[in-house]
């Protein structure tokens, strides 16, 4: 199996123009930054239109065009691939063709949330019609906080033994810690299961390979360590690293979970307090902007992380 998704997955940040156009040359700036300090094929992946369902604020053709500039940039230097979660199935098939077209190593596919709930079977529907367009690898990321589909073992197993294209499954689960762990026991050797559960270490201990960090879009020489901490087994050592950031990291992510934002604009907001300025700090509706008292926590946050880390 083509190892690609180890250590860091990476939700690529998207920036915006004064007028809710796409800021293109923010938005690689921030790509050249990761790669500088530290993400590489061997350590990272990044993922396109995957920060808080933030394709949804994106055109089809907007969401095309970011993929092509932003692989090219890329070059090869981290795998990279692009979540084509849409309402219209057209419109999935159409990332996926063209993300197999230009060289994208994967695509990242959800159970459907739309205006009523979802089924299995839907879900069963759009990996039949994905597969039959395009060979690309896939990467199931489950959403269960989106009120659809929370994926069983069951149903996993009936996915892999159906889609060989299936081999990521970025992992996360409204059950129980018993069911997270079961379903990493029992397909890691079958999928390389990402920890989107804030539980890497445990993860990588089951037989996970990687974990979700929209952190290391701020600090990518604090995320990256944490990799070779989990290749070493130095499980107690990695449990130390992550738990010094996390702590003050997920307390102030939760702080502002009351204006129903967890990662766009905090993050957005930490890269610009540490002096990684875009253009303007616009968001398109309906992500919510954080005040300037929250920016003073916020800034105390970093400072605390910053004395821990990096002096």
């Amino acid at each position: 199996m083509n190892k690609m998704f180890h250590g860091t997955l990476l939700p690529v940040l998207i920036y915006y123009h004064a007028d809710e156009s796409i800021d293109y040359k923010s938005t690689i700036r921030n790509v050249v930054y990761v790669l500088k300090y530290g993400l590489t094929w061997d350590n990272s992946c990044f993922i396109i239109g995957s920060v808080e369902g933030q394709r949804g604020a994106l055109t089809l053709n907007e969401r095309l065009k970011l993929m092509r500039i932003i692989s090219k940039k890329v070059n090869r230097r981290v795998p990279i691939g692009i979540s084509v979660q849409d309402h219209n199935v057209d419109n999935m098939l159409e990332l996926s063709k063209t993300a197999a077209q230009i060289g994208l190593d994967f695509i990242q596919i959800s159970p459907p949330s739309y205006y009523y709930r979802s089924s299995f079977e839907d879900f069963d529907d759009i990996m039949k019609k994905i597969t039959n367009t395009t060979d690309i690898p896939i990467l199931v990321h489950n959403t269960p906080w989106e009120n659809v589909v929370d994926l069983s073992a069951k149903q996993i197993k009936i996915l892999v033994d159906k889609y060989p294209q299936f081999v990521g499954l970025r992992w996360r689960t409204r059950r129980s810690v018993d069911d997270y762990l079961k379903v990493i026991d029992m397909y890691h050797k079958r999928l390389q299961i990402i920890d989107n559960q804030n539980m890497p270490v445990m993860t990588h201990l089951m037989g996970g390979v990687g974990y979700v960090s929209h952190f290391a879009n701020i600090y990518p020489e604090i995320a990256v360590p944490l990799l070779d901490l989990l290749k070493q087994k130095n499980y107690v050592a990695a449990q130390q690293h992550i738990s010094k950031y996390n702590r003050l990291w997920n307390k102030f992510r939760l702080f502002m979970w009351r204006y129903g934002t967890l990662e766009l604009s905090v993050v957005k907001a930490a890269l610009s307090t540490n002096g990684r300025q875009a253009e303007s700090y616009v968001e398109r509706l309906t992500t919510r902007y954080m005040n300037d008292k929250d920016k003073i926590l916020l800034r105390q946050a970093l400072t605390d992380i910053e004395a821990n880390y990096l002096k």
